[in-house]
């Protein structure tokens, strides 16, 4: 009776426990397919610097996480002095990687006159989720 008893008040317990996740969003940057790193919400925020000058067609950015669940929204945003100056939205499945590519082109756009400037480049999850500032770029 008393193993019964015991594994009964085992499951009940753990039925409540909090549970933690052990997920770890990570992204690789590209520039014209060449890698310049890549990271994880653990390390350090790694700055890209480009000239506008300097001679290349696109920047690739591609963020993945294992977070298991429903397709949700994922939010890649350019900020410089904490106002939006880009977002690209996307609708991905769990365990689907958000790749996005900007041109030279578009890129220099973007940055306009605030060349000189740094921006932040932040990723999210849901409408409401944290921010998480994957790199920083500055185009002088």
């Amino acid at each position: 009776m008393k193993p019964l008893f015991y594994l009964l008040l085992f499951f009940s317990i753990s039925a409540f426990a909090k549970t933690e996740t052990d997920t770890i969003t990570h992204w690789q940057v590209y520039k014209d397919g060449k890698l310049l790193f890549k990271s994880n919400e653990f390390e350090k925020i790694n700055t890209v610097t480009i000239s506008k000058s300097e001679d290349f067609r696109s920047l690739e950015l591609r963020v993945y996480t294992d977070a298991p669940g429903p397709s949700t929204k994922r939010y890649l945003k350019f900020k410089q002095n904490g106002k939006v100056m880009y977002t690209a939205i996307k609708e991905v499945k769990a365990y689907e990687q958000v790749k996005l590519v900007l041109t030279k082109q578009e890129l220099m756009f973007f940055v306009g006159r605030d060349a000189g400037q740094t921006f932040d480049i932040e990723y999210s999850e849901g409408g409401n989720a944290a921010e998480l500032i994957i790199f920083k770029l500055k185009v002088k």
